[in-house]
């Protein structure tokens, strides 16, 4: 079954998850200074990861998912990604994966990407490394020495597979802060001339930002994010992405920066119905604020938005998702009684929802 398939499969189904962010870990080797799961992953007693057997379940009861986004901690710090791959791909009909990694273990990462594309080769593969300076200064921003070398050998090998498996996409996301905004074109540039990735993602430190964003800031920060499409023959391979994602990532922008400008919800958010979100320890939360953020939360509680502890359903994700909790919890977003500028939800909701198509049409047209 193609991803496209399987994405039509899933928009027919209305308030059937299209995308699971899994957090498959809270384990790290790096204490990156902009880390949005700190909270967890700097504990230093992190709960214990899910099994594969967890983890299977889950997969069994989300078909038909054309996307899985593999977070933590770091998953590559677990052996059994290409397991987890396998389940999702078998049990839910899953064609497009990706992964965000600080690249620190080239090993492991080119192991499982070698043994996962060698059985299905008519997946999407997105491993997404993060960079957000070049040399010493990475090192230092994400609290680990030798932590940029280590990226240099993941992509190094990483690209050489890229001419074997025309399904793996080797992407860089950079993030830019408050406090790189000013030297942010010598980074981008620093880092695009020494590495060609599929795509480059620049975004900004995801905040809601306790008081207004000063207009002359976002107005420069506007001017960074992008996402750049460098090796733009390989997105042949995309079906879901293709020739879209430049138009998508243009749309994206813009209701990302007048989110963040107007402080309130300027997009369509599918969260709890289009895009779920799974603990490491079992939790369904709709998205990653309402779990994480307590400005988007407003309340100290990270499990004031819990939709259901995963084990209470023996890991069927479907029936948690028709119980009177999780419902409250999806009526809560779709009243927009919170706001946020978390990035995979807007795309989510350009991807799902019908009447943006047209949109995607228009902006590709202007390109």
């Amino acid at each position: 079954m193609s991803v496209i398939n399987v994405f039509v499969r899933n928009l027919l189904r209305l308030d059937h998850p299209g995308q699971l962010v899994l957090f498959v870990t809270n384990r790290c080797n790096c204490r990156c200074e902009m880390c949005f799961n700190a909270a967890n992953v700097f504990d230093g007693h992190p709960a214990s990861d899910l099994n594969l057997e967890a983890i299977g379940k889950m997969a069994q009861s989300l078909y038909p998912l054309p996307q899985l986004l593999l977070s933590g901690g770091e998953p590559f710090l677990r052996s059994d990604i290409s397991e987890i791959i396998s389940s999702f791909y078998s049990s839910a009909g899953t064609r497009q994966f990706s992964i965000p990694t600080n690249g620190t273990q080239p090993k492991r990462i080119v192991s499982a990407c070698e043994a996962t594309l060698s059985s299905y080769p008519d997946i999407v593969l997105n491993i997404n490394l993060s960079l957000d300076h070049v040399g010493e200064e990475h090192n230092r921003l994400r609290g680990l020495s030798g932590c940029y070398e280590r990226v240099c050998e993941t992509y190094a090998q990483l690209d050489g597979l890229r001419v074997k498996y025309a399904g793996l996409s080797v992407n860089i996301s950079t993030i830019i802060t408050e406090h790189t905004v000013e030297c942010a074109d010598d980074i981008i540039a620093g880092i695009r001339a020494r590495f060609k990735p599929n795509y480059h993602a620049i975004g900004i430190l995801r905040s809601n930002y306790a008081a207004p964003v000063p207009e002359a800031f976002l107005h420069t920060l506007a001017g960074k994010i992008d996402l750049d499409v460098l090796e733009k023959r390989s997105f042949n391979a995309l079906p879901l992405l293709g020739r879209v994602v430049s138009a998508v990532g243009s749309i994206m922008k813009k209701r990302y920066v007048k989110s963040l400008r107007e402080r309130r919800r300027c997009f369509t958010c599918l969260a709890g119905k289009k895009i779920i979100v799974v603990t490491a320890d079992g939790r369904l939360m709709p998205c990653e604020p309402l779990w994480l953020e307590e400005g988007v939360r407003q309340c100290t509680n990270e499990n004031r938005y819990l939709m259901a502890h995963l084990e209470e359903y023996d890991y069927d994700v479907r029936s948690a998702l028709a119980s009177e909790r999780a419902k409250s919890v999806k009526s809560y977003v779709t009243e927009k009684k919170c706001w946020c500028s978390y990035v995979c939800a807007i795309q989510n909701g350009i991807f799902y929802s019908p009447r943006a198509y047209p949109l995607i049409l228009l902006e590709m047209l202007r390109r």
